[in-house]
Formats: structure tokens, sequence, C-alpha cells
């Protein structure tokens, strides 16, 4: 019978294991994603038969703005308010700030002498570098045609045979002045006294540094800095909070109370019906289908419905922005241009309102194409079905009830460059 015989053991190889990544705070910050929380209890289900209910709990809130009739959006001052809409659904912009309401901490930075930068001073001290950048490549450009052109009229003027390296009469094994001795010498200072000692210097630096610390004022926290900013909203981002979340009260400055919904929305649609905020809407001009207020509200809640975070797009020449979690994690990944559509065309011949009624002009849309997808944005065309004035009655158009008469259809816009789609 044979006995087997085992082998010596090798070590087993262990894989090498990956750093753990750092929690990135922002998904802590800006993890919910609209401002009202729906709060579960633990887990004691209510058996009803044989299937377990839960109660949850929804938390609102109750954020509260101001309307202001010359910028017609409305304001938020509360600092809770301005947090709560912000790091809950990017909603509103501060209105010294480009995007997120950072004035504060940047009044306060500046007073304390700090050196913790911004995202508004990055970006100014960015442009400014690159300006800087350009400026001098320029000189330089223009520097190096001179310097050729020179060069290339001397070589005509001189003749053709004379072309030998002038001799440079220069000393050799000249040895290099080092450092310490040019610094000395640039300064004049000798060797220090013998009076001047090391325990002298080290009193009177101490001395220097307690003197500068007490004449430090002490660093200013934000509650001693009045804040000039408030988080501004336009109207549809209103009416969404307050309409669609339930979570925001709007003052009337006139009367100083809050608006019911219906207020608020007959607000909205008069505001958006008169150019100028002087001049007031006539009914007719307010309660028509094709109310620019309407338009842009539908297409808004459309898509916040869908779960993107929609942001103004005026600077891409578009009407909105559609970013999957917000500004601070991703840049936006669509760009929406909003035409609007009659289901009859005679509504269109007797519209006051002037917006985009016709289809663009090749320039125009070749313009927003090239623009956007230059900053690697896919364009997106929203045709908003404006309801005939026929079937949608005045009455109709007091309720936001009528938003369910108006649909959206996208069409996707893409860029076709033969360079890159050749296969």
């Amino acid at each position: 019978m044979a006995a087997s015989v085992a082998g010596p053991s090798t070590p087993a190889t262990t894989a090498p294991t990956k750093p753990k990544r750092r929690p990135n705070p922002n998904n802590v910050i800006y993890g919910n994603p609209l401002p009202i929380l729906i709060e579960t209890p633990p887990r004691t289900p209510y058996t009803l038969g044989f299937l377990p209910f839960h109660r949850s709990k929804i938390i609102n809130p109750e954020c509260s703005g101001i309307y202001d009739p010359l910028t017609r959006s409305v304001w938020v001052t509360g600092k809770r308010d301005v947090r709560v809409l912000w790091e809950r659904g990017f909603f509103g912009k501060g209105s010294l700030s480009r995007s997120e309401p950072s004035w504060l901490t940047r009044r306060v930075q500046q007073l304390n002498g700090g050196e913790v930068l911004t995202a508004e001073e990055v970006t100014a001290r960015r442009r400014e570098q690159r300006k800087h950048f350009k400026a001098s490549r320029t000189a330089a450009i223009q520097k190096a045609a001179q310097e050729a052109e020179a060069a290339f009229s001397a070589s005509l003027e001189s003749p053709a045979s004379t072309f030998e390296l002038p001799l440079v009469n220069a000393p050799h094994n000249v040895p290099r002045p080092t450092f310490e001795a040019a610094a000395s010498k640039a300064s004049g200072d000798g060797p220090p006294k013998a009076s001047e000692t090391k325990e002298d210097k080290g009193v009177n630096s101490e001395d220097e540094v307690e003197k500068q610390l007490r004449q430090q004022p002490e660093p200013l926290d934000e509650d001693q800095v009045e804040n000039m900013e408030h988080l501004q909203l336009t109207l549809q981002e209103a009416f969404f909070l307050a309409w669609g979340l339930g979570c925001l009260r709007v003052l009337d400055t006139e009367s100083g109370q809050y608006l019911s919904l219906p207020s608020l929305w007959a607000l909205c649609i008069s505001s958006s019906a008169s150019p100028l905020p002087s001049l007031p809407p006539t009914i007719d001009e307010c309660r028509r289908p094709d109310n620019p207020f309407l338009i842009h509200y539908a297409t808004y809640h459309h898509y916040r419905s869908l779960g993107w975070v929609v942001r103004g797009g005026i600077k891409f020449c578009v009407d909105y922005l559609l970013y999957k979690r917000g500004p601070v994690f991703t840049h936006a990944e669509f760009a929406i241009v909003i035409c609007p559509e009659y289901e009859d065309p005679a509504d269109a011949a007797s519209s006051p309102f002037h917006f985009q009624k016709e289809p663009f002009t090749w320039t125009w849309f070749s313009t927003i194409n090239r623009v956007n997808a230059q900053v690697k944005k896919t364009l997106i065309l929203a045709y908003v079905t404006i309801p005939a004035m026929s079937r949608v009655t005045e009455q109709d158009l007091d309720s936001p009830k009528s938003l369910s008469t108006y649909s959206v259809r996208e069409v996707v816009v893409r860029r076709f460059v033969p360079a890159r789609m050749r296969d």
C-alpha cells in the first residue's frame, strides 16, 4: 500500500487590493433631488391579511419667497430656505453669483484675507491668465516676424560671398560667480558683527511675531457680515415649487399676504403676457393658450417630472439645459430649444406674442448647433403643441388643469462631421 507524500505548501497569492476612494461630500450635500423628503420609519409592518404596510412621513420644508414685479421673479432671502432650495434640486440662482449663491462666502474670505478660491474667483483668474497668455503670444509672434524680416532684409543688402560668423573675443576658463557671492555683493552686507548673536535674533523675531499676532484682527464669521445676496427663482421654478411640490409660499408685496395657488397662477400668466411691468396686459392677451408662461412651464414641468435638473440656457443660445444630477456633478448633457406648434394654424395669425413661430433659418440653426456641439451638448428641439382656442376656453385657462392639454415632442439634432462619421 503506497503512501502519498504531500509536497511543500506554497503560500497563496493574494490579489492587490485597490485603495478605497474617498467619499464625495457632494453626494451627501446634494443627495436629495427635491426639497421635500420622505421619511420612512423603522420596519414595523402593519399586517392586513398577508401584505405588510409601512407608514411614510413627508417632510415639507415650507419655504417662503417674495414676488418682485420689476424682475418678474421670486426672491428667497431666508438663509435656511436658500440652502434647501439649492441643495435639494438646484432651484434658482444667486443674484450676485454665477449659479450657487456664494457671495457671502467670497466676502468673508476677502475680509479675512483667505486664500481659498470659490468657483467665480477660479474662473476669473483663469480668464485673466488666458488673456495674458494670448497677449504675450501675440507679442512674441510679432517680434519673431520683425526679426525674420530684418534678417531677410540684411541678407539681401549684404553680398552673397560674405557669410562669416563673427568670433567672440571672450576669455576662457573664467569661473562663474556663485549665488552666495552675487547675493552678498548685491546687498553690500559684510559678515555679521560680533555683538549680533543668535540669541538676540531669536528674541527679536519672537517679539515681532507676538506684535503681529496682537495687531491682527480676529477672523470674521458669516453671521457678522450682512448678506446682500438672495436666491432668484423664475416664474416657472416658483410655480413648480408651489403647485407641483407644495413647498413654497409666495408673498405679495402690495397686499402683504401670501398668494393662493389661483392667485399665483393668474400672476404668472399676466406677468408673462405684458412686455413691460408698467403696462398691464389686457384680459384677452393673458388668457390665450399661446401665453409664453404656459409654453415654457409645460416644457419645464415635463422635464422636471422625468427627473432632470432644468436650468436656464441663455449662455448657449437655448431655452433650457438638462443636467443628470446637477451642475456640481457634471456638465449639462442636453440643450433644449422650445418650438411652439399650433394645433390650429389660424390661431398664430391673431397671436399678440412674438416668439419663434416660423422655422429656424439655416444660418441661425447652424449657429445654435455649432455652439452646443463645441461644448459637447446634444441639441434637442422640443415641439410644444398649443391646443386650439376652439377647444380650450378662457375659463379653462383659469386653472392649472389646462396644462394637460399641452404635449411635448422631442427631436434630437446632431451635427454631422464627415471626418468623424465616415464609419
